[in-house]
């Protein structure tokens, strides 16, 4: 048996050169609450918690938004969430069945795309300027670099000395863990290092 190349059945085959096609085809027959969901869960990078998503679509429906029905989304969350892991687009963390991360950076990427390019920076900047304010302590804490992140985006924005104050603080504080986190590190290497 040998292999024989057929270039009239391979023409005949329509082929996608690039993967996003595929992804934003497959986007595209979403329902606008599962694209909505996409969008927050892009902007809040590879790997998301559903609470924080019930967070923000809840204050986002409070807040009437006009350009997006919010209800429909916060009313079909939970099987919007699961209908998206069934597609393969995210799947469940084996550690946190309240956590969920894409399945690839490029799904990641194209959903963050959904939103408008000249909405971008304004969308991430309110969902980190809700989860500042919704968050408890503990949830803040772990998640500051998550917010910082976005509530950097509107820097430009800001007019108010008091917002800027405000963000200033925010990313003194996430830097502050950095340096601490570091300083943890460094000892224990050199406890390791004396010790062997």
């Amino acid at each position: 048996m040998s292999w024989v190349w057929n270039n009239v059945d391979v023409n005949r085959k329509e082929v996608t050169s690039n993967v996003a096609n595929i992804l934003v085809d497959k986007l595209n027959r979403l329902t606008e609450s599962q694209k909505n969901i996409l969008m927050i869960a892009g902007s809040l990078g590879c790997s998301f918690d559903k609470s924080i998503i019930a967070t923000v679509i809840t204050s986002l429906l409070e807040s009437e938004s006009e350009t997006v029905d919010w209800r429909e989304t916060s009313d079909s969350l939970d099987q919007s969430i699961d209908e998206l892991e069934q597609e393969g687009l995210w799947e469940r963390d084996s550690s946190n069945e309240n956590k969920w991360r894409f399945s690839h950076d490029k799904i990641q990427q194209v959903a963050f795309e959904l939103i408008p390019i000249e909405q971008r920076d304004s969308f991430q900047g309110e969902i980190g300027s809700i989860m500042l304010a919704k968050l408890d302590s503990k949830e803040l804490e772990s998640n500051i670099f998550q917010v910082v992140s976005l509530r950097n985006c509107t820097i430009a924005s800001l007019s108010d000395d008091d917002d800027r104050i405000e963000l200033a603080r925010l990313n003194l504080r996430a830097g502050m863990k950095v340096s601490m986190f570091f300083t943890v590190i460094s000892k224990i290497v050199v406890l390791l290092y004396t010790c062997f």
